[in-house]
């Protein structure tokens, strides 16, 4: 028998650090938000409240607009699967949404970055030099940076065209280990890699070349205010820190158990973005999943629950290093696979 009731805990507490600046691009993954609106989320006297989000009934859009579907393939308007048979098996392990509006899909297995235009539908490949990227960015310029985590374990900066100009070891002081790099973010400063969600650390300055290394908790949330997020343990619970005011901790009773932690960012108007893959099993089979559903759930300036998303597509067999991106104006975007293909979903906007 499943338990009634799981808790996610979000606690907000102090982290110390330099001034936050906005991304490097308003298209990479997930750039950082702007100063003011997020300080305006984690500032404010200690608070202590539990709410309960309804994952079924919530508000929040019903269903996502599909603005992308590939069907799977080598060639032309399609993306690549690898089977498995020899090595894990594998889809798109990433993409990024344009400051034009373009999707970028790391379409690895094909060796290549595709360019979909979501209302003419029209494609650009750019190629790539290897087949085990894992994260894409693309600058405002059209740069495009890919990571490459465990096999040749390095950034590599591509100009537009897709010849290389920059690479920069993944390991090195502050990670000792690519499998533990849970993301690759984007700043005006710089290129940073995140490290089982909790550090950052910088590996390519604001020009897109090596640097010295620079360690910070956390990703950046406008003002002093740093934001980190991570499983208390498994099932049980989430931590987000960075208010330059004192600690809050927010209690949301979601109902079922937190498999892992999706994605969490503070976007441009200040509000918190915590995705989480929610998983209950049977006590006697636990192998069996009897409730699977990917939640998004977004606080507002007074912590307070704005919105809930629901979404069917959790991971699949299919090996994928990046399902949801949210933008700094706050929209999200998710990257599905389905039996035929690959799909992007717009969950909305605030």
């Amino acid at each position: 028998m499943v338990e009634d009731t799981k808790r996610l805990v979000l606690a907000i507490a102090l982290v110390a650090v330099t001034p936050a600046c906005r991304g490097i691009s308003d298209d990479g993954a997930a750039a950082g938000a702007g100063d003011e609106g997020a300080a305006r989320v984690l500032t404010g006297p200690a608070q202590d409240r539990t709410i309960h989000v309804d994952v079924d009934g919530g508000v929040g859009p019903a269903s996502p607009v599909t603005l992308v579907e590939l069907p799977w393939g080598s060639t032309g308007r399609a993306a690549g699967k690898l089977a498995g048979d020899e090595s894990s098996p594998m889809g798109p392990m990433s993409f990024a949404v344009t400051a034009g509006g373009r999707i970028a899909l790391l379409d690895q297995v094909n060796g290549r970055v595709l360019f979909i235009d979501p209302g003419s539908g029209a494609v650009e490949a750019v190629p790539i030099p290897s087949r085990t990227f894992d994260d894409v960015l693309v600058t405002r310029d059209g740069e495009i940076v890919l990571l490459d985590r465990l096999v040749g374990s390095k950034v590599v900066v591509l100009d537009p065209s897709g010849d290389v100009r920059a690479e920069v070891a993944v390991v090195g002081p502050g990670i000792p280990r690519g499998g533990e790099v849970t993301a690759m973010i984007g700043y005006e400063d710089g290129v940073w890699l995140e490290r089982r969600h909790s550090t950052m650390v910088r590996v390519l300055d604001e020009k897109l070349e090596p640097c010295e290394r620079e360690v910070v908790a956390g990703r950046k949330a406008g003002g002093q205010a740093r934001l980190v997020a991570s499983l208390v343990e498994p099932g049980v619970g989430l931590v987000l820190e960075g208010s330059p005011d004192g600690p809050a901790r927010v209690v949301l009773e979601l109902g079922h158990d937190v498999s892992r932690l999706v994605w969490a960012e503070v976007d441009g108007a200040g509000c918190i973005h915590a995705i989480l893959h929610l998983v209950d099993r049977d006590a006697g089979q636990p192998a069996r999943p009897v409730f699977e559903r990917v939640v998004g759930v977004r606080l507002g300036p007074d912590l307070d629950v704005e919105a809930v998303l629901s979404s069917p597509y959790a991971i699949t067999e299919l090996e994928q290093f990046k399902e949801f991106e949210v933008t700094p104006a706050g929209e999200v975007y998710q990257m599905a696979f389905l039996d035929e293909g690959v799909a992007i979903l717009f969950w909305g906007a605030p």
